[in-house]
C-alpha cells in the first residue's frame, strides 16, 4: 500500500515538474497573452504563428513574438507607427461599435469581415445593394437604350418598340 502511495506521488511531482518546464496549452494561457490570441489577432494570425505562440514558455518569449509578428506585417518599416496594426485595432474598434448586437462586435459575421476586408467599396456592389436601388443596375428584360448623337440616352429603336 505505501509503495502505491509513493509511486503516485512520484508520478504526480514528475508531472508537475514536466508541466512547469514544458509549453502550455491554449487552455493554459492566461491574461493578456490569451486575449491576444483569441481576440486581438484571430483572424489574422496564421494557424503556424498560432501554434509557435503557444509553446512559449515565458511572457518575455510571448512578448518578442507579439512585437514580431507585427513587425512582419509593418507596411513600411522604417516608420515609428505601425499602420497595419493601427488600422487592425481602429477596424476592431468600429465593429464594436457598429455591429455589436448580444455579442462584441468583432464576433458577428459582419465584423469579422469588416475586419479583415476593411470597409465595402462603392465600386462593387452586392446584388442586394443593387436590387434595391442604391446603385444603378440594369434589369433584366428591359428595352435596350441607344445613344443619340448628342450623347443622351433614348428608348427603344422604333422597330424594337413595335416587337414588343
Amino acid at each position: 500500500m505505501h509503495s502505491r502511495i509513493g509511486v503516485w506521488i512520484t508520478t504526480l511531482a514528475a508531472a508537475g515538474l514536466a508541466w512547469s518546464c514544458g509549453a502550455q496549452t491554449e487552455e493554459e494561457l492566461r491574461g493578456p497573452f490569451k486575449r491576444w490570441l483569441d481576440e486581438d489577432v484571430l483572424y489574422i494570425i496564421a494557424s503556424e504563428e498560432r501554434e509557435a505562440f503557444v509553446q512559449l514558455t515565458t511572457d518575455e518569449e510571448r512578448e518578442h513574438f507579439i512585437e514580431s509578428f507585427w513587425t512582419r506585417r509593418d507596411p513600411t518599416p522604417d516608420s515609428t507607427a505601425n499602420e497595419y496594426k493601427e488600422e487592425h485595432y481602429r477596424r476592431i474598434a468600429y465593429a464594436n461599435d457598429r455591429f455589436a448586437w448580444h455579442v462584441p462586435g468583432w464576433q458577428t459575421d459582419r465584423g469579422r469581415t469588416y475586419v479583415t476586408k476593411g470597409r465595402r467599396t462603392r465600386s462593387n456592389p452586392t446584388p442586394r445593394a443593387a436590387s434595391i436601388g442604391r446603385c444603378p443596375a440594369k434589369t433584366v428584360g428591359s428595352p435596350p437604350t441607344t445613344r443619340s448623337r448628342s450623347g443622351g440616352t433614348v428608348g427603344p429603336t422604333a422597330t424594337e418598340a413595335r416587337a414588343s
